[in-house]
């Protein structure tokens, strides 16, 4: 990471972590499932210690390390690239706000859990004596640009069943922002509007017509300011 925020020039780079919710992805890679936010943790310090250009010395749950010295290139912007830490439980939203530089919203979520995420993070910013000018906020979404909002959402059940082996653990017509281009702008414009400073649009359907109509939804968003 430090690597690639040299080759970026520095200010571009934004690191996304979540723990995952997926006991299986744990067991695969030997993670301990049931502490993984302490384990989240230890990773965030020992990133953080590592940006430093200092010598590191964590103690932490999952670890506990010294170096002889200063580890690996140093990043290009100064503390290293800003850390945001997702998810949609009060225990996700705390520690992205007491550990981190920022929040990110998850797609699976949908725009509306999206938007009750943020009001909880800016009150838990508040709580924790943090100011909000210096805490991302940012969040992906799923969407489709289709005839009507019908065909957008039934159009994305059927890729994203497909994708995730049939079993989905949200329901389309919650996470899925579709319809025509404007309707669609109309509802990503709702977030920015609320405080996030970015979104990430994630088309479902990867075809070149869904990514063309997609361009006239950022015009359209862009007419707006």
């Amino acid at each position: 990471l430090a690597t690639l925020d040299r080759l970026t020039g520095g200010g571009r780079l934004t690191v996304g972590l979540t723990i995952g919710r997926r006991p299986a992805d744990h067991t695969l890679t030997g993670t301990d499932y049931h502490h993984r936010w302490a384990v989240l943790a230890d990773v965030v310090a020992v990133l953080k210690a590592c940006w430093s250009g200092a010598r590191v010395e964590v103690t932490g749950y999952s670890r506990s390390w010294q170096s002889e010295g200063p580890v690996g290139v140093l990043p290009a912007t100064t503390g290293g690239p800003p850390v945001l830490l997702g998810g949609l439980a009060p225990t996700a939203l705390d520690r992205a706000v007491s550990l981190a530089d920022g929040y990110v919203g998850s797609a699976t979520g949908g725009p509306a859990a999206a938007l009750d995420a943020l009001g909880r993070v800016h009150a838990l910013l508040e709580k924790h004596g943090r100011e909000r000018s210096t805490f991302q906020c940012v969040t992906n979404v799923f969407v489709v640009v289709a005839r009507d909002r019908a065909k957008a959402v039934a159009l994305a059940a059927e890729r994203l069943a497909r994708r995730h082996g049939g079993s989905l653990h949200f329901a389309p017509d919650e996470v899925v922002v579709g319809g025509g281009a404007a309707e669609v702008a109309d509802h990503l414009h709702e977030l920015p509007a609320a405080g996030y400073e970015r979104i990430t649009v994630v088309p479902v359907l990867a075809e070149q017509p869904q990514l063309d109509a997609l361009g006239e939804v950022v015009a359209a968003l862009r007419s707006r300011g």
